[in-house]
């Protein structure tokens, strides 16, 4: 059985265009079971790419003070601030900067807690304010100012932080903890601030239930499926073969 799953790209809608304010509405044709996962999904983005990857701080992000060497490149400072000189962004790094800033509120209660790694959110990601040495905008080469995360122990932040294997991909924004009727309308509030033309990129939000394998996405599911299909039979494989012409001394050792 398939999970149920409703997916909206909004950012191809007329009214909810880049720098505004729209509204979306899911209208369901089946009942959902909770937990009801809500997704917000982007394309064409390469996450995975070396330099993106690799541009963070793990020690800056556990609240370890120091100069984090050269670890953020190419975002390391605001090298197009305070004369070039540059402060230590907090925090640094290309993947923090490309931070999914749109702000989605929904109609029905979901909880935007729970959705990060526990072990992240105790272990990896502290919260401390800035340094003086430290600032949290980063100014663009056309003197656009950014504004980073102020807080790096939100969940949606730790969520971004952990980078999609394939270019097109969906990052857990909440869970909706109720079950969902049929012809229930779910609104979704939308600020459109995340630029995403540079690489044609589609923003799209998704509801997806669940089923005996899981969510909507059965790329793992299907995956562990073949792979233990795979390891039955080289196991009968190998037991067939043992049987046919087993090893020198089998019959002697085991006594068979």
């Amino acid at each position: 059985m398939d999970a149920p799953a409703y997916t909206i790209v909004y950012s191809e809608l007329s009214d909810c265009a880049l720098g505004s304010e729209c509204n979306i509405t899911f209208t369901l044709d089946e009942d959902i079971d909770s937990p009801v996962y809500v997704y917000y999904g982007l394309t064409n983005f390469y996450q995975t790419h070396r330099s993106y990857v690799t541009s963070r701080s793990t020690d800056q992000l556990r609240a370890e003070y120091g100069s984090y060497s050269t670890e953020c490149e190419p975002l390391q400072k605001d090298n197009f601030n305070d004369n070039g000189t540059g402060l230590q962004l907090y925090p640094c790094g290309a993947i923090a900067a490309s931070y999914f800033s749109d702000v989605l509120v929904f109609s029905d209660i979901v909880n935007e807690t729970g959705i990060a790694w526990e072990s992240d959110i105790e272990n990896r990601y502290i919260y401390r304010t800035a340094s003086s040495s430290e600032t949290t905008t980063v100014t663009t080469e056309d003197n656009d100012v950014i504004n980073l995360v102020d807080d790096v122990t939100d969940e949606h932040f730790i969520v971004w932080m952990k980078p999609a294997v394939r270019p097109n991909f969906r990052k857990l924004y909440g869970i909706i903890h109720e079950d969902l009727l049929e012809d229930d309308e779910i609104l979704v509030y939308i600020t459109n601030s995340y630029d995403t033309s540079s690489w044609d990129g589609e923003k799209s939000i998704t509801l997806s239930g669940t089923s005996w394998i899981g969510g909507e996405n059965y790329f793992l599911a299907g995956l562990f499926i073949v792979t233990g299909i795979f390891c039955i039979l080289f196991a009968i494989g190998f037991l067939v073969l043992l049987k046919i012409k087993p090893p020198y001394g089998y019959h002697i050792f085991y006594n068979v």
